[in-house]
């Protein structure tokens, strides 16, 4: 399994994946592929030192947000 954390915020789900994008490069996460969107849910995955990081991201007005991290 990983570890998880799961919290509400105000940016849109879009801007949360993109500050995800910019936060993980500069801890030198790399990003797997691009992001991917259907329904309104947001999903992009980075990964480091035999890691793997999954952000997904849910709303338009107030976003739903899991971060979790595991073994690769």
């Amino acid at each position: 399994m990983g570890d998880s954390v799961v919290y509400k915020t105000a940016p849109k789900a879009a801007s949360v994946v993109a500050f995800y994008q910019q936060e993980m490069a500069a801890g030198g996460w790399k990003q797997s592929g691009e992001p991917t969107s259907k329904d309104g849910v947001v999903t992009v995955e980075f990964t480091k030192d035999g890691l793997k990081a999954s952000v997904i991201a849910i709303g338009s007005q107030v976003s739903q947000v899991m971060v979790s991290v595991r073994k690769e």
